[in-house]
């Protein structure tokens, strides 16, 4: 599918390093439990499924910086050549007993705008992330994947990693 790109070894090992000692390996980075919610064109359905649920820490919403770590865009966003910012968080599902895709969705009710959903993954484990079309994208650490917003997606939990760490970003 040619609207679906993949990058592998997107930042560089110094700016992936920053981020990795940053976020997974600081012990006192803030997260928040969120249930797995899917938003289907305006509609959002909570997922019944015990273990969906993750930790979120938003960086960027509702046109501002949401946090003290927002610096930690500086390298996606110059790389990315990002003209607006529409919304960027961390994802962490913790490990679960098998994988549990979270329901298809869209990031932005701006996707009819032409923005780009970023998905970024700072760890290797056997999550994934999956599209309509049946298209997977495996958790690589410093991969991302690039595609049109109004492309419905789904990610998953893992089963062989203490938790799956994922950057999410959309932009124009």
């Amino acid at each position: 599918m040619t609207e679906i790109k993949i990058i592998d070894n997107f930042l560089l090992e110094l700016e992936y390093n920053h981020l990795i000692s940053s976020v997974v390996k600081n012990q006192y980075f803030p997260w928040w439990y969120s249930p797995v919610t899917t938003e289907e064109y305006g509609v959002f359905n909570q997922c019944s499924e015990f273990e969906n649920y993750q930790f979120t820490h938003v960086l960027y919403y509702d046109n501002m910086p949401k946090s003290d770590y927002y610096q930690l865009l500086f390298p996606f966003l110059n790389h990315l050549k990002v003209k607006s910012l529409i919304k960027a968080k961390l994802n962490c599902n913790p490990n679960a007993s098998k994988i549990v895709e979270h329901g298809y969705h869209i990031d932005t009710i701006d996707s009819t705008y032409n923005s780009t959903t970023a998905v970024y993954y700072l760890n290797d484990n056997n999550g994934y992330t999956k599209f309509q079309s049946g298209e997977k994208v495996e958790s690589t650490a410093n991969r991302l994947v690039l595609f049109p917003s109004k492309i419905s997606h789904t990610g998953t939990t893992c089963t062989n990693a203490q938790c799956r760490y994922v950057l999410n970003i959309n932009y124009f």
